[in-house]
């Protein structure tokens, strides 16, 4: 494959290559360049394997076990929208990744995925990095959900066990949903020289950062991953930051709690069991910084609560009604 977006050949805002004997001129934004090649696992050159390293050019880093899934693929196990991990449509196009982020307590094992970006990072810039990601159905447990870490060379093992490393981007709460796909999202600030992105679970498996959703099938977290990207951004840009979103109090007393952040437009309030049903009405939320009053007469327990623009999930979260 051979990309023509470099942005060091770019001159202004134009970019004029020689073809043979024709002159192409390629106007285009530099920030809208994705640096992550095949961003969401579409060239698949081998649709009945599962194998991540037939999304070329993405990688195994470890001996672990990464999937791929294609609607192309003619065995089960790989298939979409259902397979042996649950049944998740793609977030776009044919094709997604799946990785484990956890297995038990005692278990070292892992999962990851690793792509060479289209162009080095240049000091001082911001980069805005962003993918989705939902849990699998068939998962005991659910975790942070993937972490993202942007490197200058590859990071590797010879065996299958956690890579610990310092993910610059991440989800601040566990991704329980199963149902629909979660935005990650972030701005990075380069040093200068970094090429290689690593996808995965990079704490281990400490305390805070799992729960036990208690689904019946494999005792694991299971994520599958879809549009990856990576573009150069502007920090004063905050649409893609939902970080602020805080429920209060919390544990909420007989369902009683303010919702307050600053809310899109467009943009509703879910509520999820632990099973990943809904089990209220969606509420509309007012655009702008709001303190929202919410009432759920639920039971007595622990359940999930995200905000969509549209049919986005851009936070997820979880809270603890008590009585």
């Amino acid at each position: 494959m051979f990309y023509i977006f470099s942005k060091r050949f770019l001159f202004g805002e134009k970019k004029c290559l020689f073809l043979g004997v024709v002159f192409l001129c390629v106007v285009l934004s530099v920030k809208s360049q994705n640096l992550v090649p095949n961003p969401s696992f579409e060239f698949d050159t081998g649709c009945s394997n599962g194998y991540i390293y037939y999304a070329v050019p993405w990688i195994n880093p470890t001996t672990a076990s990464p999937d791929l899934y294609d609607t192309c693929n003619t065995f089960y196990c790989y298939d979409i929208p259902v397979n042996c991990e649950g049944e998740e449509a793609t977030h776009s196009g044919a094709a997604y990744a799946g990785i484990i982020t956890k297995v038990n307590l005692s278990s070292n094992y892992a999962e990851y995925i690793q792509v060479k970006l289209l162009d080095s990072l240049f000091q001082g810039h911001n980069y805005c990095v962003k993918y989705y990601s939902s849990l699998a159905g068939r998962s005991e447990y659910a975790t942070i959900g993937p972490q993202v870490f942007i490197s200058d060379n590859p990071i590797s093992s010879p065996f299958d066990t956690i890579l610990i490393a310092n993910p610059q981007i991440e989800s601040s709460t566990i991704i329980g949903d199963t149902t629909n796909w979660t935005l990650i999202t972030g701005v990075y600030s380069a040093h200068g020289g970094e090429s290689y992105l690593t996808i995965g679970n990079f704490y281990g498996y400490q305390t805070n950062m799992f729960d036990s959703v208690g689904s019946p099938g494999n005792s694991v977290a299971y994520y599958y991953i879809d549009d990856v990207s990576v573009t150069e951004c502007d920090t004063t840009d905050t649409s893609t930051h939902y970080s602020t979103f805080t429920i209060f109090p919390s544990p909420t007393p007989n369902g009683q709690f303010h919702l307050t952040g600053n809310f899109p437009s467009q943009s509703r309030l879910h509520i999820y069991n632990m099973l990943g049903q809904e089990v209220a009405q969606p509420m509309e939320l007012p655009e702008g910084n709001n303190s929202v009053p919410v009432f759920l007469p639920l039971a007595e327990g622990v359940y999930m609560w995200r905000i969509a623009q549209g049919k986005e999930i851009i936070y997820t979260s979880k809270f603890e009604i008590v009585k």
